[in-house]
């Protein structure tokens, strides 16, 4: 062969070389690890043994036509001892009767994206706390100016509109906190999540325009937690809020809790991790915003400032957790992950 074997074995994508039969006549490291085999069981077999779903009309004579093309097949299973995963093949013919075959599993190029989302994320965040800090101020001395206003003006006619400017202040100002997180320090303590979930239901239970029926479906058996208590109410206020609203024509919520066992959570696997899952049946989540619905100022209801989201799922991270969310047909599931640590 004339490929270098010794520089192949040290990359760390899988790679294979096929013959003119579409026999695989090598196999580095990676490619052996991912097939699960030792590499003479794979070598001198056709990629059809494990490759069932390449395509069949796909042969010497369709490469020999290709030739100096590069070919991509997406979606296809890898059929072996230890995997039966989906996978990306790619094949580099390099000469007339050799074929260079990458192979890639598909979750490969999902995290791809998912780097990506979250360094845009992290920019987007970072330009947007600078924002805040450049509004701060001027906020600050625009409801001061205000209030020297009345005092000079001293009952006029005109008080009512700087009312209005002290009240608009203080709210953009509130805007802001949110924006730049918590300015205090708060402490862990240890408790059951239940408790902070059923206090937040209990004032959106008073709340006369929620008319909205919470079905409870908890795991009594839930160990508990050593979290930020304000900042994880502040997180199932945020999330029990949006659903209220998007199942106000449904007039139902779900909120179900489990124990997951060795979870893995930000890369981590722990022993024990509680999953909290939000279930509204609103008209969901639109596809436009599903891969930055946690970024600041991204809603999806009318009226919302899009904090709400970035906020919770700020907190959760800090907690070393994690959020999901799923929307299908009309049932939007929001799950929240605790790891026990």
């Amino acid at each position: 062969m004339s490929l270098d074997s010794a520089i192949l074995n040290n990359i760390t994508t899988a790679i294979a070389v096929l013959d003119a039969q579409l026999n695989i006549s090598f196999t580095n490291n990676a490619c052996s690890k991912l097939f699960g085999l030792n590499k003479k069981k794979i070598e001198g077999k056709n990629i059809f043994k494990f490759f069932p779903q390449f395509p069949i009309n796909f042969d010497s004579q369709q490469l020999s036509n290709n030739f100096n093309k590069i070919i991509h097949i997406s979606d296809i299973s890898l059929h072996s001892f230890l995997n039966n995963i989906t996978v990306e093949l790619t094949i580099n013919p390099f000469n007339s009767s050799q074929y260079l075959l990458e192979i890639r599993p598909q979750d490969f190029y999902r995290d791809l994206g998912k780097i990506e989302n979250q360094t845009q994320f992290n920019i987007s965040k970072e330009i947007i706390r600078g924002i805040a800090h450049e509004i701060k101020n001027p906020l600050a001395g625009l409801r001061g100016a205000a209030q020297l206003l009345r005092k000079k003006l001293n009952n006029s006619s005109n008080d009512e509109y700087i009312q209005m400017i002290i009240e608009q202040s203080d709210r953009l100002t509130s805007i802001v906190d949110k924006l730049l997180g918590p300015q205090k320090v708060e402490t862990y303590e240890v408790i059951n999540i239940h408790i902070i979930i059923e206090k937040v239901l209990q004032v959106l239970e008073l709340d006369e325009q929620n008319n909205i029926t919470f079905q409870r479906d908890y795991d009594p058996s839930l160990p508990n937690l050593k979290i930020q208590k304000e900042s994880i109410q502040q997180v199932f206020f945020n999330i029990l809020s949006n659903a209220c609203h998007a199942s106000k024509n449904i007039g139902k919520v779900i909120i179900k809790t489990r124990i997951l066992h060795q979870f893995i959570v930000q890369d981590i696997q722990y022993k024990l991790t509680i999953q909290i899952d939000v279930i509204d049946f609103g008209e969901g989540i639109p596809d436009e915003i599903k891969s930055t619905l946690f970024y600041p100022m991204v809603t999806r209801r009318d009226g919302g400032t899009g904090l709400g989201l970035s906020i919770a799922n700020n907190i959760i991270i800090q907690h070393k957790g994690k959020i999901e969310a799923k929307s299908s047909h009309g049932i939007t599931t929001f799950s929240i992950y605790l790891p026990i640590y």
